[in-house]
């Protein structure tokens, strides 16, 4: 089987509705997340950081600071093909706490 190029990768993140805003309601606080393969990787967009393996081996190899996950998130940002979600800021611990250990989860898999 062939290996998808890191574009088909992107252009399916983004055509699934995979990359997700998260708008946290009144405070307006907003958290972006992509849906993987194994699970939901954070995003932190002041820092170009995924949460995804495959962003921790590329910076510490010093190949990339950069993932798929990250590519597609700003494409989708720009583009606006992303799904938005409003949650209720009562709800934010919940929400961040499940996303955790979906992260969690994925380094557990290694």
């Amino acid at each position: 089987m062939k290996k998808r190029s890191s574009n088909d990768l992107i252009n399916d993140l983004i055509d699934e509705g995979r990359v997700k805003l998260h708008k946290f309601q009144p405070s307006g606080r907003e958290l972006w997340t992509v849906i993987g393969n194994y699970g939901d990787h954070l995003i932190l967009i002041d820092d170009d950081y995924c949460s995804c393996r495959g962003f921790y081996f590329s910076l510490m190899r010093q190949k990339s600071s950069s993932c798929y996950h990250l590519k597609a998130y700003k494409i989708a940002k720009q583009s606006k093909k992303y799904s938005s979600i409003e949650i209720s800021d009562y709800d934010y611990e919940t929400f961040f706490k499940l996303l955790t250990k979906s992260i969690k989860k994925q380094i557990e898999l290694d």
